[in-house]
């Protein structure tokens, strides 16, 4: 491959060839939760898990080179697994049975966006990504006019885009191939309990601790069945936004929204040493914490 990033036609044809050396099998990343008011959410996902762990290690002894991590399969009763979660998972207990490297490890989930979800899933051991809910979404604003280009250069400025991206991040890491890049765990990571990261993530280094399996499995099946409940009430009203990039009334919060903004501005133009405290105090008293630092005295 010239890059990481499959299109929905190279992945089915990865999976359909009838060529020596290619032998593909795909293994779903889904769930099924545990029962609603159940006291470990996080059991149900240990289960899919370990599962999905051994049925990788029963595919590579059966000779499969191919190994495709899917959560096409999500429906109302099973839940996708957080893909940099399955994708570590399966890698790192690959490497503990000494296997990994007689296998590739493929990710097709509709969860991959953006360039660092990308990075991520490449640095945690995945061998290429398959972004098709990103396709999906241009074939949608192709159809509906949104963009003014057919769905085949949509596709090709998205795979290009994505490429620049993952060049940048490897480029500041000094890492100069994806080879030396995929698995490397060059990251680190921030609110993951050291439990978690020793099992699946293959790294015991938590700075601050934070959460576990139950967290992420109460959270993946409550975004879960928002969608499904939107979806089945048969509404055009999408999902909401809830702001992760600009700023919205509703959404999380952010550092820099209008009020600091505005009082930077105002403060700069006019010069006003008292408009520059009065941004001052809302920068460091901020009415809830939103940075690690703002937790210090």
């Amino acid at each position: 491959l010239p890059h990481p990033i499959l299109t929905n036609s190279q992945l089915d044809i990865l999976q359909n060839i009838r060529y020596k050396g290619f032998n593909t099998r795909k293994l779903s990343i889904c769930f099924v939760p545990s029962p609603e008011g159940s006291e470990h959410p996080g059991e149900a996902l240990r289960e899919a898990l370990d599962k999905l762990c051994h049925d990788a290690e029963k595919s590579v002894d059966d000779g499969f080179n191919y190994i495709i991590l899917s959560d096409r399969d999500v429906d109302k009763d099973h839940v996708a697994i957080p893909s940099l979660l399955a994708v570590s998972a399966v890698h790192h207990y690959l490497i503990e049975v000494g296997k990994r490297v007689q296998t590739a490890l493929i990710v097709e989930s509709g969860e991959i966006r953006e360039v660092m979800h990308a990075a991520l899933l490449l640095g945690y051991g995945a061998s290429a990504l398959c972004p098709y809910m990103t396709y999906a979404i241009l074939d949608d604003l192709v159809k509906k006019g949104k963009i003014q280009e057919n769905y085949a250069t949509a596709e090709a400025n998205y795979i290009k885009a994505v490429k620049k991206g993952l060049l940048k991040i490897m480029a500041k890491m000094g890492i100069s191939t994806i080879r030396s890049y995929r698995g490397a765990q060059i990251f680190e990571s921030i609110g993951l309990s050291e439990g978690l990261l020793r099992t699946y993530f293959g790294t015991e280094t938590s700075t601050v601790g934070g959460i576990g399996l139950d967290t992420i499995a109460r959270d993946a099946v409550a975004y879960h069945d928002k969608a499904i409940k939107e979806a089945s009430a048969d509404t055009e009203h999408p999902l909401p936004n809830l702001g992760q990039f600009h700023w919205r009334q509703d959404g999380i919060k952010h550092a820099w929204n209008p009020e600091t903004i505005a009082t930077l501005q105002l403060a700069t133009r006019t010069g006003n040493y008292e408009t520059f405290k009065k941004f001052e105090s809302l920068v460091d008293n901020k009415p809830e914490p939103l940075f690690l630092r703002d937790f210090l005295d």
